[in-house]
């Protein structure tokens, strides 16, 4: 099942469903203006472990690094830069995967990046040879190049981070305050939050998947991969035969009506109702067709689900640590243990029935930690910046105060358990183990420049909205994919412009949010940034942060 989308399209979730509310500095009155009006307003370039930034540029010496293998072409693996704009990564390798007729499970790559976005990474796959790869480089939406020999896969956030080159439009805030604004996020970081592009934009959203994931209940995840959306004004007539379908499913598990009603455009519903279908024909039970149909996502998308499930526990618990206990370290705490050298490290893994999944591509691999005690409080040797909060996935560690009870409230309540520590890995029943990991709770950007200039109304609109991008190609390429936005009738528009790097899993979106909070660039209802997309129509009403509460209204 290559073409599920495991990021979505629908969803109305906001912050606070996922956890997010609080803010390094809440006392500082934010920034305001608008991001992602164009796809060049965010540019994204990953840095390898080597510190190397992904360019368009040709390699001086692509194979320099590369232990070269003597076997056939078929037989290896070839790492490419992807260049892409106005697509996701996992649509990309569904194209490549199509286009050159091997497997999904055949790419890998080090991070997923944004789609309404110029984005520069690399990526592996096996079993193609570079002539073929350099055959199939016509795509609209993406281009590949620096094609060369690599000797293994690539492994979820096994490089140093992310550059990025922001700019903000219709800044609120004067140069003063910008100023201060600047220097408070600098000294003072952001709330290390997962950014709402890892919980999905639909309506089976992919926190939810990972929830049903866990408990095992295939039979509700189906449903929730087929539910359509409330609305969509664009395509009435298709929503009014999407909800026909959902209604042959859901009301009488009849997976070849649903399936000749589902609307072809619908690729992902198609897919799910054709594994139904095919399943459905073997005699197998209600729950056994929907397992295996759900097992047939590729093992990628359904670790991003489950991921997306812990992301959301851990945004909560970051939230509640912060509102108790303040940003600074107390008594209980726990940091990572640099005095104690770790004994694992995620390149050890053999693959088995019981293979470990540490979800590496936002938490660090470092497994020695410890509770913070009182003679460390006094010494002042840790900062909030080296706060850590465990993902609560096999025998992870947990600060020894109230903190530690909160997890496992919020498990049992949810799950049914105190601990998680394995996902079904296929079919066949093996599985996959998950390993303890943790993520702080603070981060601050690095190499942080920035700039302020006020674009006059008299400038031709594409300079208005459209900044040139540095490398022409990539900048066409945007420009084909994404025709310009309309932008507020004014004089003169600020622009604020900042490149800056963030390490590995680390968002810039909720750096963004430290920046522009309180003005309004920040939705009052559901405290989400204005982007160009941003519908200004929050229908869920002004939500006020609460603790969490265990009953049968609130979760």
């Amino acid at each position: 099942m290559t073409d599920f989308d495991a990021t979505c399209r629908f969803s109305s979730l906001g912050p606070h469903d996922v956890g997010i509310s609080e803010f390094a500095d809440s006392r500082l009155l934010g920034i305001g203006g608008v991001i992602k009006c164009v796809p060049s307003d965010f540019i994204v370039q990953e840095i390898s472990k080597e510190k190397i930034i992904s360019s368009h540029g040709e390699l001086e010496n692509p194979n320099d690094t590369v232990v070269k293998a003597s076997r056939d072409e078929d037989d290896c693996y070839f790492q490419f830069t992807l260049h892409k704009t106005m697509i996701d990564t996992f649509e990309v390798i569904s194209e490549l995967s199509s286009a050159l007729n091997v497997p999904f499970s055949n790419f890998s790559v080090f991070g997923l990046k944004d789609s309404f976005a110029i984005t520069t990474q690399e990526m592996t796959v096996y079993g193609v040879s570079k002539e073929r790869l350099e055959e199939v480089n016509e795509f609209d939406k993406f281009i590949i190049s620096n094609i060369r020999e690599a000797d293994a896969p690539q492994r979820p956030g096994q490089h140093y981070g992310n550059k990025f080159t922001i700019v903000v439009r219709d800044l609120k805030a004067d140069d003063e305050h910008t100023q201060v604004a600047m220097k408070s996020l600098t000294e003072n970081g952001f709330v290390n939050y997962l950014g709402m592009q890892r919980f999905g934009k639909g309506s089976s959203e992919t926190e939810l998947m990972g929830r049903l994931l866990l408990m095992q209940d295939y039979i509700t995840a189906v449903d929730a991969l087929l539910r359509p959306p409330h609305e969509d004004e664009r395509h009435v007539k298709e929503l009014r035969a999407w909800n026909l379908a959902w209604e042959a499913w859901t009301h009488a598990r009849d997976a070849t009506t649903a399936r000749n009603i589902m609307p072809k455009s619908k690729r992902q519903e198609c897919d799910v109702l054709d594994h139904l279908v095919f399943f459905g024909k073997k005699g197998l039970p209600l729950h056994e067709i929907c397992r295996k149909t759900v097992l047939s996502i590729p093992l990628q998308k359904r670790m991003l689900m489950v991921h997306a499930y812990f992301g959301k526990i851990w945004n909560v618990m970051a939230s509640e640590r912060l509102r108790m206990y303040g940003i600074d370290p107390v008594v209980g705490d726990l940091v990572y243990n640099d005095d104690v050298e770790d004994s694992t490290d995620v390149n050890d893994v053999e693959s088995s029935d019981t293979e470990l999944e540490d979800f590496s591509w936002t938490w660090s691999s470092k497994t020695n930690t410890k509770v913070l005690s009182a003679q460390d409080i006094e010494s002042k040797r840790y900062t909030r910046f080296d706060l850590i909060l465990p993902f609560p996935a096999g025998d992870a560690a947990y600060p020894n105060n109230e903190m530690s009870n909160l997890y496992r409230m919020y498990l049992s309540y949810d799950l049914g358990v105190s601990q998680i520590h394995f996902i079904e890995r296929s079919w066949h029943g093996n599985k996959l183990f998950l390993r303890p990991v943790y993520r702080h709770l603070f981060s601050k950007p690095e190499e942080f420049t920035w700039s302020i200039a006020n674009i006059d109304k008299s400038c031709p609109e594409d300079m208005r909205t459209q900044p040139i991008h540095e490398d022409p190609v990539l900048g066409n390429m945007a420009r084909k994919a994404a025709p310009l936005a309309s932008f507020p009738n004014m004089e003169a528009l600020k622009v604020l412009e900042m490149k800056f790097t963030l390490k590995s899993g680390q968002y810039a979106t909720m750096m963004l949010r430290e920046l522009i909070k309180n003005r309004a660039g920040m939705c009052l209802n559901c405290s989400e940034m204005h982007t160009a997309s941003h519908s200004y129509q929050c229908k869920n009403g002004r939500r006020k942060r609460k603790h969490i509460r265990f009953d049968s209204d609130e979760d």
